[in-house]
């Protein structure tokens, strides 16, 4: 083995059963537990246990052979990718776990719409800052093995780092010790992410609770206001009532006063009149007469003065009583006028919060229909079509490459003339040019797709074994004595050798029916994943013993195949190429024989997948490092529009550029409203210019580099922006159609 520390050298192995690493036995799913608010979503547990089989694996005596590398790395690696998918599958239940937990904090006691926002605001914030404490933990755990997070490197990468560690004579952890302390870490870093999930969707609660209790302060304060106003009315209302019983009460007193005066004035009446009969007894008939008259006087200006007395007061009661009952209508009238703007409010209040249910319904449904066209077309960009049985073709996912015209020779007469070659050749790694790749000039700003070559798998491997289908169903590998490597320029033939040279193993896998797309297909677990489909028509009569019929497909002009000389070359550098081919098998009743496939990348150099591009480019060459730029904000003006018009100049005349480049210029005279696809086309040429200029490309000058300064300006254009790349991202439906025109003529 390698001494610690050194260079870790893993030979040519052909993984058999012997060879295979222990399985890695994820637990069973969680379970939700029933509550009191509804059954309990599932919780995830990271901590995945140690299979018998990989303890058994760890504790072996000659783990450290060198006969064991490949399969610790392949342990390992399995193991983080085992974890992974426990994440991915628990992924979904983050926010009805996250709403559980709000629930079950905030109870069910019944409180009005203001005090269930505050109590719900104060939980998620108490639990914004316990997720807070958590992350910080699990961070720490998930870069305590590594001294970084374990996934910023793929599986198997870490799967070397590790076998790093375990060829450390010096570590004082035992083999099955550092393996747990490694899955620890990968599980306490998915923790983290989960983490992380948790506290966004709790933020964006808190901010939306924030404004939910803003709203229903408002409508408490209003309510309040409207019952102390009630309560004035009210008060007034009762004040006046009292007014008008003090008055009547005032004139009851008033009468009854009256009365008793007039009682004592008969009274006095009827004794001056006694007396008077005495004095008139004893003097003289003249004194009776002046007194008579003189009471009679005295009584009449009394009662006079009295009924006058008592005409005002009842008037000045009745004015009061008049006044009060004004006062009241006054007062029912000014509740009624409240209550009915109350109302309207209300009804405007319910209005709005429909019509923004609405909005916001539509903006779901359209997004949803984005996400699910922008899903249909990667597909779609990915998508290879087979073609008919025993048939040698190299295609692209827009159709099959024509050969050069004229040239007098098939693929699959040029392919057995190459092995006829390779054969007598043994000692060295060795090549055989099958043809150079040419681009159409119709191709645009410069996109080359990627390329995929299949032929009969016999054509390459004719003692293959009959089993193909149970090597397909188990992941399997079988060895052949020919692969071909594909790169930008052109496709080879490559002899595989036992040492020293290329692998002689190569994958197979199942070609499934799609019911639904009357396809046999298989997918890759490539990002994004490329699909191979074998549509099929079948007859009206056919039965399951007559072989499936293809689908024609139109020939994709945009690129074409030159067939080159026959001529073995040295190939020193095979062990390292990265093929990625494979065998794929039809299922037994289709008719169809098993076929090889290889696929080619058109762009050399690129190094780095696109955090949200997805697409492969070299970030040291796009000409600077990424920006944070915002394309929403952007407003055309005449010295962009010329901008652009400078850039996309250089390349090959294109009927979508057209299309796009007038509507900028209808936008700027206002014939035209801006929308996203035209801020996102002017914006992304603007910018992709820039980067041309930082790398010193002059203005107008088209690299011939075979696209990789395009690809590589592009792809960094679309991380400046945050935008995933998809022709519908930067071109409208007309645009695209004039694409399709000028390309396919349809």
């Amino acid at each position: 083995m390698s001494e610690p520390g050194g260079p870790i050298e893993i030979g040519p192995v052909i993984i058999t059963d012997t060879n295979n690493p222990p399985p890695v036995i994820l637990p069973p799913p969680p379970v939700g537990v029933p509550g009191g608010l509804g059954d309990r979503p599932p919780v995830w547990d990271a901590n995945i246990p140690t299979s018998a089989q990989v303890e058994d694996f760890f504790n072996k005596k000659d783990i450290f052979a060198l006969n064991k590398i490949q399969a610790v790395v392949l342990t390992v690696a399995a193991g983080q990718k085992n974890v992974e998918a426990s994440y991915v599958a628990h992924l979904p239940n983050v926010p009805s776990e996250v709403d559980y937990e709000i629930n079950s904090s905030v109870g069910t006691e019944v409180l009005s719409p203001l005090e269930k926002a505050i109590k719900e605001k104060a939980v998620v914030d108490q639990l914004i800052t316990l997720k807070q404490s958590e992350l910080g933990v699990s961070t720490v755990t998930a870069n305590s093995y590594f001294g970084r997070n374990p996934l910023d490197k793929d599986a198997d990468l870490n799967g070397v780092d590790f076998l790093i560690r375990f060829q450390d004579r010096k570590n004082p952890l035992s083999p099955l010790a550092l393996y747990n302390e490694f899955i620890s870490s990968v599980s306490a870093a998915y923790t983290s992410k989960i983490l992380t999930e948790k506290i966004r969707l709790l933020t964006e609660k808190s901010t939306a609770l924030t404004s939910s209790i803003a709203t229903e302060q408002a409508a408490e304060d209003a309510r309040l206001a409207a019952e102390a106003e009630a309560k004035r009315i009210a008060d007034e209302a009762a004040t006046a009532e009292a007014a008008r019983v003090a008055a009547e009460a005032e004139a009851k007193r008033v009468a009854d006063e009256a009365a008793a005066a007039e009682a004592a004035r008969v009274a006095a009446e009827a004794e001056a009149e006694a007396e008077a009969q005495r004095v008139a007894a004893e003097a003289a008939e003249q004194a009776r007469l002046a007194a008579e008259a003189e009471a009679a006087r005295v009584a009449a200006e009394a009662a006079e003065q009295a009924r006058l007395a008592a005409e005002a007061e009842a008037k000045r009661i009745a004015d009061e009583a008049a006044a009060a009952e004004a006062a009241r209508l006054a007062v029912e009238a000014e509740a009624k006028r409240v209550a009915d703007e109350a109302a309207a409010v209300e009804a405007a209040r319910i209005a709005a919060e429909a019509e923004a249910k609405r909005i916001a319904d539509e903006a779901a449904a359209a997004e949803a229909a984005r996400v699910a066209a922008e899903a249909a077309a990667l597909k779609a960009a990915h998508t290879y079509r087979l073609p008919a049985a025993g048939a040698t073709q190299l295609s692209t996912a827009a159709g099959p490459i024509a050969i050069t015209s004229g040239s007098g020779i098939t693929l699959d007469a040029l392919i057995q003339a190459i092995k006829a070659v390779l054969g007598t050749i043994v000692s060295v790694p060795t090549a055989v040019g099958i043809g150079l790749l040419s681009y159409s000039s119709s191709l645009g700003n410069g996109e080359l797709p990627a390329t995929m070559l299949n032929l009969p798998a016999k054509g390459l491997a004719p003692d293959l074994p009959d089993n193909l289908l149970d090597l397909a169903a188990a992941g399997g590998t079988v060895n052949v004595p020919y692969r071909i490597y594909g790169d930008q320029s052109k496709y080879s033939v490559v002899a595989t050798q036992a040492t020293g040279g290329l692998a002689a193993t190569v994958p197979v896998r199942a070609l499934v029916l799609d019911p639904v797309a009357n396809a046999y297909t298989f997918t890759t677990t490539d990002t994004p994943p490329i699909t191979l489909t074998f549509p099929i028509a079948v007859p009206g009569n056919s039965t399951t013993a007559t072989p499936a019929q293809p689908v024609e497909t139109p020939v994709y002009t945009g690129i074409t195949l030159t067939p080159i000389e026959v001529k073995a070359e040295p190939f020193p550098a095979a062990s390292q190429l990265n093929i990625r081919d494979g065998i794929y098998v039809y299922p037994s009743d289709s008719g169809l024989p098993p076929i090889y496939a290889v696929f080619s990348s058109p762009y050399e150099g690129a190094t780095t997948k696109g955090e949200h591009s997805g697409r492969m480019y070299n970030p040291d060459k796009a000409g600077g490092p990424t920006q944070d730029l915002d394309w929403t904000t952007a407003s055309v003006t005449q010295e962009g529009i010329d901008l652009v018009k400078l850039h996309t100049g250089r390349f090959d005349p294109s009927d979508a550029n057209v299309v796009m480049i007038d509507r900028l210029e209808k936008i700027l005279t206002g014939e035209l409203a801006i929308t996203d696809v035209d801020k996102r086309f002017y914006t992304h040429e603007i910018r992709e210019l820039e980067r041309y200029r930082a790398l010193g490309v002059a203005d107008g000058v088209e690299p011939k580099d075979g696209g990789a300064i395009w690809n590589n300006t592009h792809a960094a254009t679309l991380e400046d922006y945050k935008l995933k790349d998809g022709s519908d991202v930067f071109y409208t439906p007309e645009a695209i159609a004039a694409y399709n025109k000028q390309t396919y003529g349809e």
